[in-house]
């Protein structure tokens, strides 16, 4: 009884050895990521637009910054903040100068790896919270605002490892919000989420 007891538990230890070793620690990153930001059009209704309308965007740019740890060999955690930043093109019919949109993200970020010696395709998710201000210059009206809503990301790409420390990499990612409210002396201005699509190249410091 006591053998066959012993023997039950070195069988479940030997199972369960594997899944350990899966979380064993393997260091801390950094990732450093810069690339361009496509934003898709807004939809708005307040006192600066005399209807419901559509807000345009030009291509912008993104530059992120991430810190986390290893906590295996597989999974990465870790918390990252940066800026997007875009140029209002049109608000409705009027086209617009001078006019922004800046975005400022804090998400903690959930990263799978799959090393196949020097390539490392990956994927992941972020979630937290975005910063977004607001520099509208209209016909009829300013506004200069900014607010902070609920917001998450999806990324994928594959890097390329330079050495045990160093990798390179190119990817993929897509950031949303929750609705948009700004208001500024009194003029308020209300949107639906923002999402955006990003194309980075990034470089990543293991120790």
């Amino acid at each position: 009884m006591k053998r066959s007891l012993s023997l039950s538990i070195l069988g479940t230890a030997l199972a369960t050895l594997p899944n350990a070793r899966a979380l064993e620690w393997n260091g801390f990153y950094l990732n450093g990521e810069v690339g361009a930001v496509m934003q898709q059009e807004l939809s708005v209704k307040s006192e600066v637009t005399s209807a419901p309308g559509k807000m345009t965007f030009t291509p912008g740019v993104r530059a992120n910054l991430e810190f986390g740890g290893r906590v295996s060999e597989h999974f990465d955690i870790g918390i990252a903040s940066g800026i997007l930043w875009n140029s209002i093109d049109k608000l409705e019919d009027d086209s617009l100068s001078n006019s922004t949109l800046m975005q400022v993200p804090v998400f903690a970020n959930f990263t799978y790896r799959l090393p196949l010696k020097r390539w490392v395709p990956y994927a992941g998710a972020g979630v937290g919270g975005v910063m977004t201000l607001l520099d509208l210059k209209t016909p009829i009206g300013k506004l200069n605002g900014s607010d902070f809503t609920f917001g998450y990301q999806a990324f994928a790409g594959v890097r390329y490892s330079l050495s045990e420390r160093a990798d390179l990499g190119i990817g993929y990612q897509f950031l949303t919000t929750s609705d948009h409210d700004w208001s500024d002396g009194g003029v308020t201005l209300k949107t639906d989420g923002s999402i955006s699509h990003s194309i980075v190249a990034s470089f990543s410091w293991k120790f």
